[in-house]
């Protein structure tokens, strides 16, 4: 299909080819049609890989899903390879993993198949981690956008059926509601560029976009007095010179959605040189962060910065500066 499209943007830059396009354009559909093959739960569409928000899918046939999926965009799976022999063998591992996912979905496995989804992760997050800190491997995907979207789906579908929010993250609540996804410890320390918010959804969990590039490496599950729920995400910043890589993000649960309500990226706003030998403390219980200096093991509040307190108000909920 997405040669055929290829084929028409073509022919539009000719005169006279009307009768080609309208030939091909009805190709084209047809294609799509069998493609689809009346399965509504095993078709997919392209989505934006980043911050565009959609209703996941909870297919009944994963296997024809993904199929779907690499026959109606530009996905593909992207995994690291030398050669095409090696290509063919990792490949087919990502589907033997979409098949026992297939399996344990279907009853017919009573146990979530960790440590092959585990493997296929691995691959997936270092080809991710290449491509962000490499750049291309040339003609065959130039910026590695299919694979890239059939992660995105994958990682959905893993995380739909993972029983335990622990199996797919080390950064998590706790108390199995919430984690964050990055990757890095099934693709020795690499990790994805992009940090994904997991959060309990029915029966499963929802992969929602937190950032790219932003570093997150805590997260709270948070109550306020009126009973709303709440997910604090943020940069520990309790090692000397991460304070400047300093980002908040706090998100309030709506129905069984966590809607994002409020962030803070430019705290403290200061020059980065300031901040080199300082550290940051976090007071759970008050919701506060202070600049420190660290004096041994200690760490003592720094002169001349403003705290910064979370205020939990719901959908008025925000950070705010206090001396």
């Amino acid at each position: 299909m997405l040669l055929l499209n290829k084929i028409i943007r073509c022919c539009r830059e000719f005169a006279g080819c009307k009768t080609l396009i309208l030939f091909l354009s009805l190709a084209s559909m047809s294609l799509f049609l069998i493609a689809c093959g009346g399965h509504s739960e095993a078709t997919a569409e392209e989505k934006d890989y980043y911050e565009e928000e959609y209703e996941i899918p909870s297919p009944d046939n994963l296997e024809r899903f993904f199929d779907s999926l690499q026959n109606n965009t530009e996905a593909s799976v992207g995994i690291m390879y030398y050669d095409d022999e090696q290509y063919k063998s990792d490949s087919l591992e990502v589907w033997k993993s979409i098949r026992a996912l297939d399996d344990f979905q279907a009853g017919r496995k009573s146990v979530f198949p960790l440590q092959q989804v585990r493997d296929v992760l691995g691959d997936m997050v270092y080809f991710q981690w290449f491509y962000a800190t490499h750049g291309s491997r040339g003609d065959e995907d130039e910026d590695g956008i299919g694979g890239r979207i059939f992660f995105r789906n994958y990682l959905e579908q893993v995380a739909r059926l993972c029983p335990h929010v622990d199996y797919l993250t080390s950064i998590h609540t706790g108390d199995d509601v919430a984690g964050i996804f990055t990757g890095q410890e099934f693709s020795f320390g690499h990790q994805v560029t992009d940090y994904w918010l997991l959060y309990r959804w029915k029966g499963g969990y929802h992969v929602k976009y937190l950032s790219n590039w932003s570093i997150y490496e805590q997260i709270r599950a948070l109550v306020d007095t009126s009973g709303n729920n709440y997910l604090l995400c943020y940069t520990g910043g309790g090692d000397p010179y991460m304070a400047s890589l300093f980002r908040a993000t706090l998100f309030m649960k709506e129905g069984e959605e966590y809607e994002m309500v409020c962030k803070m990226d430019n705290w403290p706003n200061v020059e980065q040189y300031a901040l080199d030998d300082k550290c940051l403390d976090y007071n759970p219980q008050a919701m506060i962060w202070t600049v420190c200096d660290m004096r041994g093991d200690k760490k003592i509040p720094a002169k001349g910065f403003k705290r910064l307190r979370l205020v939990l108000d719901g959908g008025d909920s925000r950070f705010a500066l206090s001396d």
